[in-house]
């Protein structure tokens, strides 16, 4: 149809508009206008820029406001063209002024639709131009601003993290933040009925316009508001944010939107307390390992301490913990990631007493009763199961220390080790809890340590210093193994002749053990009235067996053996030995 009047849309303008336009300056009804065909040449092949990027908005899925035009009174009333943010869905304040836009008239009430005659003046008479304004919020003109600039291929938008999206993507993430993010529930909120009229859309565009103003603070709040409102508390995602949640992941899939689900993601990083599972595909792993919070048992294997040990951390502050109560009524507990690496990844981590016996090579129960004097650093927990909590700095002192030993295969002569002392002292707890403090400090140094023995217990010690402390301990004498190795037998011999009361010991009360120390009289003595077949058969270079049975035809009989009293050893009086020549 060719047109008596024919009018250049204004850079700004909309297709409804633009046609309304047309109609009036033709006397034409707008039926009779397709707006298909306007803006071809002559030839129907060429059209112009704007008429294209309309063609393209329709084609992208673009929503109109279709039943009720939308107007600025402002800029109308500056003598200015109708804008293409005029006829967007959830562009409800003008990109120009920053005014509200309007759809009712101020004089008779009524909506006002594109299908009227005059594109100034409202069917009833009234000048669309004299209609009162107000400002809208500055985040809702921003939000109108960029829907416009979109609709305009303009090469930057006002809300940056916009640009890239289409128009229609743009509308569909303010239906779904404005929908999610009031304060009215409904069952299905996205499915807003009249859209389109300002008095409906207005509450969807300003709840949508704070939150991607103030992007990501405003969403993150967004997400805290959902999850503290949630009937179902910290239970699983799709419980707490429901529609939202799905609308994300399944609404809003497309790449462009990535940027909205990663800040969803970073929010559940830092506040997420319910539960996750490893099948939930729609969290990357990346966001899994990432989670500020953790359950309680997996931040305990974690750091491979027990529930026990786990809840004195909690209850003593080195961990910040949540406690969530499910609709079963189960209760979770879920402490900081940040605070379980730290004690994990810490220097200052503290280790159990049974980790530290092990490392140090010492009996748990021995080391519990030095720790008070040992370190005083460590802490007694009452809770069963954890008595202490010991720094690991502690123990990576003693560890370096025993590295700057030599090492030996065997214990060097006039030398004891600390396993020795500890097993068979003459050193009580005290004493031993002082001697460890002067090798720690650097005032005793230990001669080497040997490869028999692990940690602590393998420190080699001068014989004369034990020897030392015992006796300024008021502890004279040696232990049951020290007398052994005096009279060339080994331990269990030197027991039974204690036991059968040929070698006198003393019970000396060691803390809260009891131990035997034998004196040297008490040695000097024995050997003075004893004499062990074996020692005889070296004088005589004979063999023990060939030595007893020559005493047994000679009449002399042994005082204790095996088959006498369960003594290894064959022992002899020595007055009734000495009188025979062939013995010497």
């Amino acid at each position: 149809m060719s047109l008596l009047i024919i009018k250049e849309p204004g850079n700004y303008e909309g297709p409804a508009a633009y046609r309304l336009r047309l109609a009036e300056a033709n006397l034409l009804p707008q039926s009779w206008l397709d707006i298909d065909v306007l803006g071809l040449d002559d030839e129907g092949a060429v059209e112009s820029p704007l008429f294209q990027r309309w063609r393209a908005l329709n084609a992208g899925g673009t929503a109109w406001v279709n039943r009720r035009a939308r107007w600025c009174s402002v800029c109308l009333g500056a003598n200015a063209l109708p804008r293409i943010g005029w006829e967007l869905l959830f562009a409800d304040a003008c990109a120009a002024c920053g005014h509200w836009l309007q759809d009712v008239c101020a004089e008779c009430g009524d909506a006002v639709t594109w299908r009227r005659d005059m594109l100034l003046h409202c069917p009833c008479g009234a000048s669309l131009a004299r209609q009162p304004a107000k400002s809208a919020p500055a985040a809702l003109a921003k939000l109108s601003r960029t829907l416009e600039q979109l609709a305009l291929g303009q090469p930057r938008c006002e809300l940056t993290h916009l640009h890239g999206l289409t128009v229609a993507q743009c509308q569909r993430l303010v239906r779904v933040l404005g929908a999610y993010g009031g304060s009215r529930h409904q069952r299905a909120p996205q499915k807003i009925s009249g859209a389109d009229t300002l008095d409906v859309s207005w509450t969807v565009t300003t709840v949508a316009a704070e939150i991607l103003d103030q992007w990501p603070r405003a969403f993150h709040q967004f997400l805290s508001r959902q999850s503290a409102e949630s009937a179902s508390g910290a239970g699983r995602m799709p419980g707490v944010f429901g529609g939202f949640y799905r609308a994300l992941y399944k609404g809003l899939k497309e790449p462009e939107f990535d940027w909205v689900r990663q800040a969803f993601e970073e929010f559940i990083a830092e506040h997420w307390v319910g539960a996750i599972g490893q099948r939930n595909r729609r969290m990357p792993e990346a966001v899994l390992s990432r989670l500020a919070w953790m359950p309680g048992p997996e931040a305990a294997r974690l750091i491979g301490v027990s529930s026990t040990r786990l809840q004195y951390l909690i209850d003593s502050g080195a961990v910040r913990a949540m406690r969530r109560v499910s609709v079963a009524g189960r209760t979770f507990v879920m402490v900081r990631r940040e605070d379980i690496e730290a004690i994990r990844d810490a220097e200052a981590a503290q280790l159990t007493l049974a980790q530290v016996a092990t490392q140090l090579g010492i009996k748990r129960q021995r080391l519990g009763r030095l720790l008070p004097t040992l370190c005083p650093e460590a802490v007694k927990v009452t809770l069963q199961g954890t008595p202490w909590l010991i720094p690991r700095s502690w123990v990576n002192g003693w560890l370096s220390i025993m590295e700057h030993l030599p090492i030996c295969q065997e214990t060097p002569d006039g030398s004891v080790p600390l396993d020795h002392v500890l097993r068979y002292g003459p050193l009580g707890d005290e004493a031993v809890a002082q001697l460890l403090s002067d090798i720690s400090s650097g005032a005793l140094l230990p001669r080497a340590r040997t490869s028999t023995h692990n940690g602590l217990a393998g420190v080699v010690i001068d014989q004369r210093e034990i020897a030392r402390r015992a006796e300024a301990t008021g502890t004279r004498g040696m232990s049951v193994v020290q007398a052994a190795e005096h009279l060339g037998v080994k331990q269990e011999v030197a027991y039974a002749l204690i036991r059968l009361g040929l070698l006198a010991a003393e019970e000396v009360r060691m803390d809260r053990r009891t131990a035997a120390i034998v004196s040297a009289e008490q040695l000097q003595r024995f050997r003075k009235d004893f004499v062990f077949a074996a020692e005889l058969a070296r004088t005589c270079g004979r063999s023990p067996k060939a030595v007893v049975a020559a005493l047994a035809a000679e009449g002399v009989t042994e005082i204790v053996g095996p088959n006498l009293g369960n003594c290894r050893q064959v022992v002899f009086a020595r007055k009734d030995v000495d009188s025979l020549s062939w013995l010497v």
